[in-house]
């Protein structure tokens, strides 16, 4: 079925850091500060490494994930 990636995974364990990071730096930190700035950086980098595609990685699904069916050739 589906075959784990090595990549994949530590891609989502990014994932997770960066967002677990952000909230808590978004919590501690005041309006306007420097921790709050880079709580929301942190929530820019976790999209792009979503939209990179490791949530795909991590599944191994291959290069069929995402096509649209095609009519068949005749």
């Amino acid at each position: 079925m589906y075959n784990t990636v090595l990549i994949g995974i530590l891609g989502l364990l990014a994932i997770a850091a960066c967002w677990g990071l952000a909230v808590v730096l978004f919590r501690v930190g005041p309006r306007g500060s420097t921790a709050r700035l880079l709580a929301w950086l942190l929530v820019i980098e976790g999209i792009t490494l979503v939209t990179a595609g490791f949530p795909e990685f991590a599944l191994d699904v291959g290069p069929e994930f995402g096509k649209v069916c095609e009519s068949p050739s005749s």
